[in-house]
Parts: C-alpha cells; structure tokens; sequence
C-alpha cells in the first residue's frame, strides 16, 4: 500500500502533492524491490492510497485503487477500480468512484474514466445529489472536478446535463456549459383515494447554467426555450425567456425577461418580464404587469395566477379583458378554462363602444360561447346601465334596473 503523507509545512501545497507521491513511491518501491526490478518500470502495485492536506494536516482528498500500475519516468500511475473522498473543512462531502482511473504529475491531476459517479455526501435536506459521466479529470491543487462526456447531475426528479460539468468543490456550486437540459419528471406517486398523478414532464434548454447544492439556488441564462407534457406527445404547455432563476429546494423557477407562456389546448397565451413556476404545485405565478390571451378574449392584469392542475386563472390586482368593440374592466378575475366560465368582481365596468353602452356592478359572472366570446349576467345583483347618446336622453327614461342582465361581450 503507497500513501502520501504530508511533507514539512515549509513546502508549499502543490509541491507537498507533487513532491511527497513522487518521494514515497520511489522509497516504497525501493525498499522492497531489488535492483533490478527498479528498472523494469512501469511496476505493479497489489493496491494504492493517495491522500491531500491543507496546511492545518486536515485531510482534502484521498483516492484508493484495487490495483495500479505505476510509472516513475512519467509519474504517473494507471489504477484499477479508483475511490476517492473530497473533503471540506477536514469533512467528507463527495465520494466519487469508476472503473478505471489515471494519476498524473504524482497527484496534480487525477483523471477517473469510465461509469464515472460523484455523489454529495451529508445532505440531511433532501435527496443527495448524483453526477455521472464517462470523463472526470480532477485538479487537487485548484479543487475543482470536471465532467464530461455525457454528464447528468439529479437529485430526486430533477435532472440536468450538459456537454460539460464542473464542480467547484470548496463553493459547492455546479457549472454547466453548453446544451444544458433541465428535466422535471412528474410525480408518480398517487395520493391515498386520490387520482393518479399526470405524467407530464418539464423540460428547458438553456446555454449554461450554475446550481449551488448548498442552497439549491439555480441560474441559466438563455435563451430558455421549454415544454410540458407526456413524453412523445405533442406539448401541452410551451415556455421561452431570456433566462432563469430558481431554487431547487423550494421547488420554483422564475422566467425573466419577455417570457412567453402558451397552452395550446386551452388557447392561453400570457407575456410578462417576470413568471415563477412553482413546479410542485403546478402553478405560475407572475411577479408584475402581464399581457395575453384567452380564446378570442385579449387580457391584461397584474398578480396573474394561473393554476395548471385545477385548470384556473386568477388575475387579483386589477383586470382588463377585451372583445371585439367591447371592454370589461374589474377588481378580479377569475377564468376558469375548462368549464369555460369567467368571474369579473369588484367595480366590474363594461364599455360597448358601437352604442356607447356602460355597465356596472359589483360582480358578473360568465360563460364562453359557441363564437368563442364572453357573455356575462349579474343575477340578484345590482347593475347600472348607461346609455350615451348625442342627444340628452329623456329624464323620465329610467337608466337602472335590479335583478339579471345579460350583457353581451
């Protein structure tokens, strides 16, 4: 068994890496091996242990192997079957293995090939994060772990991947560049007496992106282009921006900049600055102004909450919908697509501009029609109505009235 030992602290960190491997492998070898196998590099080795240290002796990194073959012109060794620890503060927080690994400039660099697999250790929060890939080459000096060749973080459902993956080991930050998915695998565990949950999966594109598995913050910039729904199956919702922010932990996701969200079977459209996806609710929520449109119907409100598993929006900070000549402005709305019906609360005023037709009332409730346009009553309730014609209209002509009106929008 080979093992670096920390040389005197006089040493510099890199040189304790490159110095000590080289120093102890040499005497190692030489004290139990005659002359001339001395020279008949490279030299078989029944097993290896390599370890790291800071400049207070705590452990940084330690890497075994089952076998290895070491060469001592080139300083290197080739293992078989590699485990190595990374450590932070003199505490284990990634084990990583594979089936083949290469030790160069006696523990500089480390590359690791083959069912490569990183995972976070001591995460008492969640599910433990697991990168796989078929490259790994590992910088002990500058602590950081690189991944390439088809690498896949994931922690419970979500999953991302990129051409390439880096670890910063010390920050617990993830970097991915280039062709960065993010998948969202739906729930399938099914509620005690309730449905079984939809098999409809999140998936977004971006160009790089950052995960921070401390904290779970996430970041991506675009642009974002993504899609829900069963795999193989035409998408039921489509979503772009110009980038993402998010946390894994809390499970939401903001698209920022000119976001645009469609749901074509439900003939919704909604444009904004700032969407949060709320992934586990299933539920998008914007953070100011938003622009859209449901059907034929044009909408504009701010506070807009659009519900995707009960099939509802909900516009709460002042709502503005539009038809073909006519207007309804309200407190709130509510549009509940599946059912096709539509409550306007809270000063509800509706203009029809061909007949200078003004309503009022507190609240009016709606359906969608066979054309695809609103048509509102307000039964039981009080409304006025006022007519707006060139001339001053009879005194005696009454302008309100109790009970149901329909008003045609």
């Amino acid at each position: 068994m080979i093992r670096l030992h920390r040389t005197p602290p006089l040493c510099p960190r890199t040189a304790r890496l490159t110095l000590g491997v080289a120093l102890l492998l040499c005497c190692l070898i030489s004290a139990c091996a005659p002359p001339d196998l001395m020279q008949q590099l490279p030299h078989e080795l029944s097993a290896l242990q390599l370890e790291g240290t800071d400049d207070e002796g705590r452990a940084t990194w330690a890497l075994t192997a089952s076998a290895a073959r070491y060469d001592r012109a080139r300083r290197s060794a080739v293992l078989t079957r590699p485990e190595g620890v990374l450590y932070r503060n003199g505490a284990a927080t990634y084990r990583l293995r594979a089936r083949r690994g290469l030790v160069l400039g006696d523990g500089k660099f480390i590359q690791l090939q083959a069912d490569v697999r990183l995972l976070q250790l001591g995460d008492a929060q969640g599910p433990a994060v697991v990168v796989r890939g078929d490259l790994l080459r590992w910088d002990t000096a500058a602590e950081t772990v690189t991944l390439s060749r088809n690498p896949v973080a994931q922690r419970g459902r979500l999953r991302l991947s990129a051409r390439e993956v880096e670890l910063l080991i010390n920050a617990d930050d993830l970097a991915f560049r280039e062709q960065v998915r993010l998948e969202q695998k739906p729930e399938t565990a099914t509620p005690a007496g309730g449905e079984p949950a939809p098999a409809e999966a999140l998936r977004l594109e971006a160009t790089e992106a950052r995960w921070n598995l401390r904290s779970g913050a996430f970041t991506a910039t675009g642009p974002i282009r993504g899609e829900q729904g069963a795999a193989g199956e035409p998408p039921l919702r489509r979503l772009s921006s110009n980038a993402l922010a998010g946390n894994s932990r809390d499970g939401w996701l903001d698209f920022l900049g000119q976001v645009r969200f469609a749901a074509p079977a439900e003939e919704l459209l909604l444009t904004g600055e700032q969407l949060r996806w709320w992934l586990n609710r299933e539920v998008l929520r914007s953070a100011g102004a938003v622009e859209g449109r449901f059907g034929t119907v044009a909408l504009a409100g701010e506070d807009v909450e659009v519900d995707m598993g009960s099939r509802q929006a909900t516009l709460d900070d002042g709502c503005r919908l539009v038809q073909p000549d006519t207007t309804l402005q309200a407190d709130r709305c509510q549009w509940q697509w599946q059912e096709q019906t539509v409550l306007a609360a809270g000063n509800v005023v509706v203009e029809r501009q061909p007949l200078g037709l003004v309503t009022r009332a507190d609240t009016l409730s709606g359906t969608v029609g066979d054309d695809g346009l609103l048509r509102f009553a307000s039964p039981g309730q009080q409304v006025s109505t006022d007519l707006l014609l060139d001339q001053l209209p009879d005194p005696a002509a009454p302008t309100r009235r109790a009970g149901p009106l329909p008003i045609g929008l």
